[in-house]
């Protein structure tokens, strides 16, 4: 899968989770007038937003509302040391993102 794909279903896994943090980079032209967005074919629109969400990428994945819906609230488990003790999955796992050097690679894992 491309990254773009990968975050496209990154932000659908967790826009099941009530995310709606991607809907601000919605082109102006749909918020003003959604009966244009009928006029795409599901995948176009889909092929479309994924170019806009793939723009903003660092925005939504770094986001805090992304982490929460996409890893979860509970508190993070940690076998070794107490880094993670008193934090919740998403907090673990931004900390976690922001190290890596293919965040979106690393997060199909979780798909």
């Amino acid at each position: 899968m491309t990254d773009e794909e990968i975050l496209q279903k990154v932000i659908i896994k967790a826009e099941k989770n009530g995310y709606k943090g991607h809907m601000q980079y919605l082109p102006m032209f749909l918020k003003r007038d959604p009966s244009k967005k009928k006029k795409l074919s599901k995948k176009d629109f889909m092929k479309f937003m994924s170019r806009i969400w793939f723009i903003h990428k660092n925005d939504i994945i770094y986001s805090h509302e992304f982490a929460k819906a996409f890893f979860g609230e509970k508190k993070h488990m940690e076998c070794c040391g107490s880094l993670g003790n008193n934090l919740k999955e998403y907090q673990y796992y931004l900390m976690w993102l922001v190290k890596i050097p293919h965040p979106i690679i690393e997060l199909e894992k979780f798909l």
